[in-house]
């Protein structure tokens, strides 16, 4: 089984064009984007332009479905040794079903999860000492979120420069690179059981034109989730609000004042965690803030058959919520704040969307 097709079995074929005879293009799992993600039929390979991960299948599971090594090279019936893998024999790709099935060995980028997490950790902890710099301020209060509150409800941090971090020290091993790239920006932390594992940057300026860049060795199918302040209280029943970008869900919360749970699967690829399902089956309503574009309405569906699936009914417990007047809830919020009638506030919206959806 090549990268392709875990890709395909994550995400279906819809969002693929065809770039090269032996290639495929399309939205990366960990960034977005529309065909920055490469992905080859010829040979056990990915590529993305955005954010540069790479590598093959067992780097598709580490990246993208957060598999440990071990685990990758069992479900793909590889046996490891030290960081090279022999492939043992196996089915056809989907894409090239006569392809030769050979045993062949593969290299492959490995990731220390501790070391990772121990750097990533002091790396936020210093960012977060900038929050309040200039330039972390006016992005935070372009995108309505209240500096004073971004570390202590959210996380984040600022870095104020661009910095080159080396491999070794974070717990990254790759056979091309000694340093990787952290640009200045918002910091944006995941965590998953209280451990960090994904940092993602708001670009403050554009780092190589891209607007948002994912830190090498981050997992990019992580969810990020903010808990209502009264979750797991005896008698409470929870309101889940599920929406794309990490900046989304944090407005929601704080303007919510923290009565609802708030989750960004952070890309319209991304699937929801077992966690988020979890939270979500308790949950007395759940709500689906999907984006207006493309890639949200493709989101929705599968959003939609996730919560199905535990349970939830349609009109009854679980409801669709698109912004209005504008992509995203935020995009609306700016539209309605400049004087399109036709837009709604994040407030406005949570009383139409929300708030009058739960009221007894």
């Amino acid at each position: 089984m090549h990268a392709i097709d875990l890709y395909i079995e994550d995400f279906g074929t819809s969002n693929l064009i065809q770039s090269a005879k032996d290639a495929f293009s399309g939205p990366c799992p960990q960034c977005g984007g529309k065909d920055r993600f490469v992905l080859w039929t010829s040979k056990d390979q990915f590529y993305c332009r955005g954010c540069e991960a790479k590598g093959n299948s067992v780097e598709y599971l580490k990246i993208f479905r957060g598999l440990s090594v071990a685990e990758a090279c069992k479900l793909l019936n590889y046996q490891a040794k030290n960081s090279t893998y022999n492939v043992a024999a196996k089915e056809p790709t989907q894409k090239k079903a006569l392809m030769n099935t050979e045993t062949k060995r593969i290299k492959v980028t490995c990731i220390d999860r501790n070391k990772w997490a121990e750097q990533a950790e002091l790396f936020l902890s210093e960012c977060q000492s900038h929050i309040m710099d200039q330039a972390s301020v006016a992005y935070l209060e372009q995108r309505f979120i209240d500096p004073t509150i971004a570390v202590k409800y959210f996380g984040f941090g600022f870095n104020p420069k661009h910095q080159k971090v080396k491999c070794e020290l974070w717990g990254v091993r790759n056979s091309t690179k000694d340093n990787f790239s952290i640009p200045s920006g918002l910091i944006l932390p995941t965590f998953q059981n209280d451990k960090l594992i994904s940092l993602e940057v708001k670009c403050i300026p554009k780092f190589y034109d891209n607007k948002h860049f994912v830190v090498s060795g981050s997992v990019g199918s992580a969810n990020y989730i903010l808990k209502s302040r009264c979750f797991g209280l005896p008698g409470y029943d929870d309101r889940v609000v599920i929406c794309e970008s990490i900046l989304d869900a944090s407005v929601l919360y704080q303007v919510s004042c923290g009565t609802l749970t708030c989750v960004a699967t952070r890309s319209a690829v991304n699937v929801l965690s077992a966690e988020v399902l979890s939270i979500a089956s308790n949950a007395k309503y759940v709500f689906l803030a999907y984006d207006g574009d493309d890639a949200g309405k493709r989101a929705l569906k599968k959003w939609a058959k996730s919560m199905m699936e535990t349970g939830k009914r349609l009109n009854e417990d679980l409801f669709l919520a698109p912004a209005i007047g504008g992509k995203d809830v935020t995009d609306a919020h700016k539209a309605a704040l400049h004087g399109d009638t036709k837009a709604f506030t994040v407030d406005k919206w949570l009383k139409q969307a929300v708030w009058s959806k739960v009221e007894t």
